[in-house]
């Protein structure tokens, strides 16, 4: 199946209590039909120690002395299950309907709310652009969506004619090119009087390995369910064809950059987002990796090109109207290679990966520099409307310069500071725009 999702499990975490030193515990074998409690120990080691001659404990001291457990997994837990509970809110379950041939072909997708105002009930939400993309449908975008908030999201009450819960959403924009669509609720009761919410994005530009997230989607489209893990691989780049009219011809692959999660991926969760433990948007699920030997790797499109391309849709590009698939976008071809190094930050005990970005090909510009040259160490990237700073980036990893520029808008300038040599340079790029394809 094209078309991959995730959603995620709650996981659950137990605290275990274990005892020290010898306890004898009456009724501990339920014969007299009672559950042991705590306090039936913390009462039966008083008893033992007025016995013996010793002083009763109070209960903080009999806890800190007979039990043993980590509060911070406690504390940890407690967080992880709070923010999968508050960004249930903040997902909704899809239908995206495609006429073909004279009939309506339905499939089930996922998206993330990334703007509402409840007031009057209006909602952005993020998803994948193959949610409501076929090249081999009547119409290549859907002719219908519908959005479904998590608790609204059974498709047994359709079928048992308990009322209709879907919210009907308009295709905004689309772009095959990052597999991203935003769709737009208008005037919804349902939204007015829910407790949806907006997902906020993570603000960091990467994660890292090991780094707990979960998954909210929808998979094989039996409503909204949660799965945990970690981030496997915070960084690499696969190849898809979104295309179902030419699925095996290699002129419809594109390259996305994306994160590998553990989390299990599942048909149907498509445009699902992949959150922090502390709920925070880190990404777009988009696929995954099918084979009977292989389980558990599935990818999210990075968070930090997603939360822009969303500022692109919102600010007009890759409108979908007349069909137009491909995001008009910044055009600074920018030749460069990059080496890396990885450390082990010693405070937060993360494995860091850092990138040496060198410009591989010349670059003019309007300025007296000379602009970009081959051997140039990029540092930094800024994006600048006039006076007004829109980017300011510390170019650590290769892909800063590819999502930064993403940001950039006809008239505005990009500013480079660059190691040349032993000095810092600073250059000034005015960059080019495409027009939208189709």
């Amino acid at each position: 199946m094209k078309k991959f999702l995730l959603a995620i499990a709650a996981s659950v975490v137990a605290v275990c209590a274990a005892f020290s030193g010898c306890v004898t515990v009456q009724g501990a074998d339920g014969k007299d039909g009672r559950d042991l409690t705590i306090n039936d120990v913390y009462e039966q080691v008083n008893a033992e120690r007025v016995a013996n001659g010793q002083s009763e404990l109070s209960f903080l001291d009999f806890v800190k002395e007979y039990l043993s457990f980590d509060a911070t997994a406690v504390s940890d837990a407690a967080q992880l299950q709070t923010a999968i509970n508050r960004s249930l809110f903040s997902s909704v379950s899809l239908i995206a309907s495609f006429t073909s041939r004279g009939s309506v072909k339905s499939y089930a997708g996922a998206g993330v709310i990334v703007d509402i105002d409840k007031t009057n009930g209006n909602a952005y939400i993020l998803t994948n652009c193959h949610v409501v993309y076929s090249d081999n449908k009547d119409t290549t975008l859907a002719t219908d969506v519908k959005a479904y908030l998590y608790g609204n999201d059974s498709y047994l009450n359709l079928a048992n004619k308990q009322g209709d819960y879907g919210m009907q959403a308009k295709i905004v924009g689309a772009s095959v090119t990052y597999d991203l669509a935003l769709l737009k609720i208008e005037n919804s009761d349902i939204i007015k009087n829910s407790d949806a919410r907006a997902a906020v994005f993570a603000e960091e530009e990467e994660v890292y390995p090991g780094q707990p997230v979960f998954i909210i989607g929808d998979p094989e489209g039996d409503g909204m369910s949660v799965c945990s893990g970690i981030v496997s691989t915070e960084s690499e780049v696969v190849s898809l064809n979104l295309s179902d009219r030419y699925p095996s011809n290699s002129a419809f692959y594109n390259d996305y950059r994306v994160i590998r999660t553990d989390a299990a991926v599942n048909g149907g969760n498509s445009g699902g987002g992949l959150f922090d433990s502390s709920g925070r948007l880190v990404g777009i699920i988009n696929s995954k990796l099918e084979s009977s030997s292989i389980d558990n790797i599935g990818y999210a499109l990075a968070g930090s090109y997603a939360r822009r391309i969303f500022k692109l849709f919102m600010d007009g590009y890759g409108n979908a109207v007349n069909d137009t698939l491909h995001l008009t976008r910044a055009v600074n071809d920018l030749n460069y290679s990059y080496t890396s190094t990885v450390s082990l930050d010693k405070t937060t005990g993360i494995a860091r990966i850092s990138d040496k970005v060198i410009i591989q090909k010349s670059l003019g510009s309007f300025t007296d520099d000379g602009g970009l040259r081959v051997g140039d160490v990029v540092q930094r990237i800024r994006v600048l409307d006039g006076d007004t700073v829109v980017e300011d980036v510390p170019v650590t990893r290769y892909f800063n310069l590819d999502d930064v520029i993403l940001s950039a808008r006809a008239g505005y300038k990009i500013e480079y500071t660059v190691k040349r040599g032993d000095t810092d340079v600073t250059v000034l790029l005015t960059p080019t725009f495409d027009d939208a394809e189709t």
